[in-house]
């Protein structure tokens, strides 16, 4: 089940005090939650005095056990101090890796999205990582003035299996993942020397940890 409480917030552009839903915990299990995780709406404050938006970072756990995944996202409403999620693995990271879960480690919002599509889609989030780093090689030694900010993986709107390249904060190119069996293929080079995503306790997978899985193989 979803748990909630409510959060004071004082809107940078008139000051008013207005009640804001955070959620501590949310089960993908509920689309219509895990649609607003998607979409950022769940992280959106509107001030209801004078409708600024604004982007609310705060600790969630999102979890769905019928995919045995667990993402923690290391936001926090409190910048004066350690982040409640800080707090939490510190006291509780040993109980976590006994758990029977895919369990990450996220640190931004469109790193939580990318994981929750990830997952729902199927497919092993290491082996995106690793493929991300590959063409974000690729690009620098080939277009040496594309100064990339992130990459990024999102289904297009016909379900396509696409790496966004961002640059500047907007999209400078993309790749799709099915064309020329992009995925399947890293799948069979890369995933023997993979252990069963259960059983790789592994909690921060990203792009430094699959440029040290490249770099330690022969």
């Amino acid at each position: 089940m979803s748990e909630k409480h409510r959060e004071t917030i004082v809107c940078p552009g008139c000051g008013a005090e207005s009640s804001f839903t955070v959620y501590d915990s949310v089960d993908g299990s509920n689309v219509y939650l895990k649609e607003k995780v998607l979409d950022g709406s769940l992280f959106t404050f509107t001030c209801p005095s004078c409708g600024r938006k604004e982007q609310i970072s705060y600790y969630m756990l999102y979890y769905d056990s019928g995919k045995r995944l667990m993402l923690s996202f290391l936001g926090g409403l409190d910048a004066g101090g350690p982040s409640p999620a800080a707090v939490f693995f510190r006291e509780h990271g040993e109980l976590l890796g006994q758990l029977d879960y895919i369990q990450r480690i996220v640190n931004d919002q469109n790193s939580l999205r990318e994981k929750v599509m990830i997952f729902e889609r199927g497919w092993d989030d290491r082996i995106v990582e690793v493929i991300k780093v590959t063409y974000q090689k690729k690009i620098a030694e080939e277009h040496p003035e594309l100064k990339l900010d992130a990459i990024f993986y999102a289904q297009g709107k016909n379900k396509e299996d696409l790496l966004l390249f961002y640059s500047g904060g907007k999209v400078a190119a993309a790749i799709d993942l099915k064309q020329n069996d992009l995925y399947r293929r890293a799948v069979e080079l890369y995933g023997p020397e993979l252990p069963p995503l259960l059983a790789d306790k592994t909690q921060g997978i990203d792009g430094a940890w699959a440029v040290a899985f490249l770099n330690k193989r022969p």
